[in-house]
């Protein structure tokens, strides 16, 4: 393989594909494949919620833990993320402002307040990403700033003119974005104990943390149900429920092949739940 795809390998590997059906998943909710699809201005915005939205904010994050991502066992593949020094992260802030700056400049065109959204997502990680101030190790703190991600709901709405989802909605989604992030904070409780880095995770202790996972689940599975009636993800969350009430009694620990089954079941269910939702418009 040449210097330069084993280059773009490694950005590509900085932004997380693994994790991309997330910022997709907001980004999509808004809109409707039988309106958008058609229209030039939907697919900048799904590029621009991909690879160039990721490596921003995942490029970050690498920038400020080098030393825990080191000694972190699921680091180092597309899935959760490079295992990268500072030496080869030291050309990510021009890089990404290449990236960003056609998007920014788009932003600033087409709408001046999508600009506004940008530059809240952008403070939103600053925020959390702060090396002796940030949000990510001060519990329960980070858990506020991961509802940022939501701000990605009113740039598509309004990028694609579409209707802005009504407030259930945007708890729902909230409860995903919760659950999704105390969720990667137990697979990494072992290094962040090592690194002396503070997450509610270990504030909480494993099995309480599940506790708060199990109800976030089931919170979201009775608004699927009571609110918006979508029965076949309703059931696929119970289902997960279940799981979840069987890993709680007989797993206490994760390795790399319970990370790895984890990440391919977290992306298969993250786009068929994203694929379903979009089609039936069952959540907006």
């Amino acid at each position: 393989m040449s210097r330069f795809f084993k280059q773009l390998r490694f950005w590509l590997m900085v932004s997380r594909p693994g994790l991309w059906f997330q910022t997709v998943w907001l980004y999509l909710l808004p809109t409707s494949p039988h309106e958008q699809t058609g229209n030039a201005l939907f697919w900048v915005g799904f590029v621009f919620v991909t690879f160039p939205l990721n490596f921003l904010v995942y490029g970050w994050n690498d920038r400020v833990d080098v030393d825990l991502d080191a000694i972190n066992p699921r680091k180092g593949n597309f899935w959760f993320g490079a295992q990268a020094t500072e030496n080869e992260l030291k050309n990510w802030p021009i890089l990404c402002a290449s990236v960003l700056a056609p998007f920014v400049l788009f932003w600033l065109w087409l709408d001046r307040l999508l600009l506004v959204y940008f530059t809240l997502i952008v403070l939103v990680n600053a925020l959390y990403n702060g090396r002796s101030w940030g949000w990510r190790s001060k519990p329960p703190l980070e858990l506020i700033n991961v509802l940022g991600y939501l701000v990605l709901i009113p740039f598509s709405a309004l990028l694609n003119q579409s209707q802005n989802p009504a407030f259930a909605t945007y708890l729902y989604l909230g409860l995903f974005c919760l659950q999704a992030h105390l969720m990667g904070e137990i697979m990494d409780m072992e290094p962040d104990k090592q690194a002396n880095r503070h997450t509610t995770a270990l504030l909480l202790g494993q099995r309480a943390t599940k506790i708060l996972i199990m109800i976030l689940i089931a919170s979201e599975s009775w608004l699927l149900f009571h609110h918006f009636q979508e029965w076949l993800l309703g059931w696929f969350l119970a289902a997960g429920l279940v799981w979840l009430v069987f890993d709680f009694f007989y797993f206490q620990r994760y390795g790399a092949r319970e990370h790895k089954l984890f990440a391919y079941a977290m992306n298969l269910f993250g786009y068929a739940s994203i694929a379903w939702v979009w089609w039936q418009q069952s959540l907006t």
